[in-house]
This record gives C-alpha cells, sequence and structure tokens, in this order.
C-alpha cells in the first residue's frame, strides 16, 4: 500500500514537473517558449515582410507551386497576400528548418544558393553572401530558435 502511494506521488510530482517545463521550441501561452522569448514566436506578417514577399514569391514562386516544375518537393508555396497564404508559406518552410546537408548547411540556405551536394534544379537563385541570402540565413535563426534579438535587420524588411 504505501509502495503504491508513493509511486501515485512520484507520478503527480513528475507531471507537474513536465507541465512546468515544456520541451524546446515547445510555443507557451504567451505565443513564446523555453529558448526564445516571445517575440521570436513564427509570424506570418513578419515571414511575409521578410522573406515571403520579397523573395519566395518573387523567385521561388514561379517553380515551387502547384503546377510548377518543383511540385514535387516539399517546398510548395502559394502566392498572394493573404493571411492565409502567408501562413501557408510559414508553415511549409518552418517544417524544413531541421533538416542540413552533408555540410550542414540548412536546405532553405543550400538549396537556393546552389550549395546543396545535389545542387538545386533551379541553379542557382540567389547568391551567396546577398540580401536575399541575409534573408533567408535569418529566417533559419528566427524559425530554429537560435536568434537572441528577433528583430530583423532594416534592410530586410519589405517596404
Amino acid at each position: 500500500m504505501t509502495r503504491r502511494i508513493l509511486t501515485a506521488t512520484t507520478l503527480a510530482a513528475a507531471t507537474a514537473l513536465l507541465r512546468a517545463c515544456p520541451p524546446p521550441n515547445a510555443i507557451g501561452p504567451d505565443g513564446g517558449n523555453g529558448d526564445n522569448p516571445a517575440s521570436c514566436a513564427p509570424d506570418a506578417t513578419r515571414f511575409a515582410e521578410v522573406v515571403d514577399l520579397p523573395l519566395l514569391q518573387a523567385t521561388c514562386l514561379s517553380c515551387h507551386v502547384v503546377g510548377g516544375p518543383a511540385e514535387s518537393t516539399r517546398m510548395v508555396l502559394r502566392g498572394g497576400t493573404t493571411p492565409d497564404v502567408h501562413q501557408h508559406n510559414l508553415n511549409t518552410v518552418s517544417a524544413l528548418m531541421g533538416e542540413t546537408d552533408a555540410n550542414g548547411l540548412s536546405l532553405f540556405i543550400a538549396k537556393p544558393t546552389n550549395q546543396h551536394e545535389n545542387g538545386h534544379g533551379g541553379g542557382e537563385v540567389v547568391k551567396a553572401g546577398s540580401a536575399d541570402a541575409a534573408r533567408l540565413d535569418y529566417v533559419v535563426g528566427w524559425l530554429s530558435g537560435e536568434l537572441t534579438d528577433c528583430t530583423p535587420p532594416q534592410n530586410l524588411v519589405a517596404a
């Protein structure tokens, strides 16, 4: 009897502790997580300003769209300026965040800069070291929870 009570008490304490300490990258009630301040939480508006409109829709959408040459990839985007379009594109990109090439470079950077070991179907569409490459780098840091300051540099925010 004492053993059963101790086990139940231990289980209740462990459950309370797990609830108090969410896993890394879990989004909490304030929109943030244990590793990332609330201002770093995925946000479709910021995503649209920094990368979706100025780069993904301006450059990648011609191939990475239903009916396009890259429709069989995992990065199939939508075009438009509505919040649901930006949210779809944010979700699509977020799903790729943990993936890297053989050199440890994020696929989101390696593919468009044509640095991936298997290349990129569209060749180099983003020059390494360019403003667009900085957009990709910012988004990878932001969505991977690696940024300590989530405010995007002003030169990356579309007017």
